[in-house]
């Protein structure tokens, strides 16, 4: 196994959303060097795996990482360190209640994971060709008992790197988001109780995602009629969940 070493610093500060409504100034986001998060050496075989939801598009692919670069993750997270606010997210009071941390990803590590994303992914989507990266801003969730992220859908971004000298967060141009890639750091077999993902159609349940190490969930997303309406169950007595949210990127037209 890879030992991690972490090199962070604080890229941007952007004003934070509070579970409970009110706001926290100067929320940082990282950049974390962290060479071998990702190891292109013993990468998985990831799969690709339906997910029937009317006609919303959502699927899933299994072990899309191993359990050791997992924990690599959530080691990572960790020491950064999960925080209530939000930087740059706008929930209403009561929507989302747990913890997060925002970071800038390596480049390299990115890279990897496209590659193994890349051939089980949309080419195109709305006529829109799927870029040849993702954004590298990870959005981690740490949800503890009790914790959930009641009824909504995700909202569409730009991409985001690192300026040219590494010392701030800098958006591209040419490329915004069409796809939630909802990556699960631990899962049922780790004990958690409850915290899974559940997908709406018509107002209704569609689809129940139980969260397992490696397993990454996507859906459609946005302000438009495509996107999945979905929520986080709460989670019961037993281990803390970790997700990251990363978003797939496609040029725009």
């Amino acid at each position: 196994m890879t030992q991690l070493t972490v090199d962070a610093r604080v890229v941007a500060r952007l004003t934070g959303t509070l579970p409970e409504g009110g706001f926290e100034e100067g929320t940082p986001i990282w950049a974390c060097d962290a060479p071998g998060l990702l190891d292109p050496a013993h990468a998985p075989e990831t799969r690709l795996e339906a997910v029937p939801l009317g006609e919303k598009l959502a699927f899933l692919m299994e072990d899309v990482i191993t359990r050791a670069e997992a924990a690599r993750f959530i080691d990572l997270a960790e020491s950064l360190g999960y925080r209530d606010a939000a930087p740059g997210i706008q929930t209403p009071p009561g929507m989302r209640r747990n913890k997060t941390v925002h970071w800038i990803a390596p480049e390299a590590a990115m890279a990897e994971l496209h590659r193994r994303l890349k051939p089980l992914l949309p080419a195109t989507l709305e006529g829109r060709a799927l870029s040849p990266r993702l954004s590298q801003r990870i959005n981690m969730y740490r949800y503890d008992i009790g914790d959930e992220f009641n009824l909504h859908t995700d909202g569409d971004w730009p991409g985001f790197g690192l300026s040219t000298d590494g010392t701030g967060m800098a958006q591209w141009r040419g490329t915004h988001s069409m796809l939630t890639m909802l990556l699960y750091l631990n899962g049922s077999e780790d004990g958690i109780i409850g915290g899974e993902t559940v997908l709406y159609d018509k107002g209704e349940a569609g689809a129940t995602i139980t969260p397992h190490t490696g397993r990454a969930l996507f859906f459609r997303h946005g302000q438009n009629r495509a996107s999945v309406l979905h929520a986080g169950a709460r989670l019961g007595a037993g281990t803390s969940k970790y997700v990251a949210r990363i978003n797939v990127m496609y040029d725009l037209q």
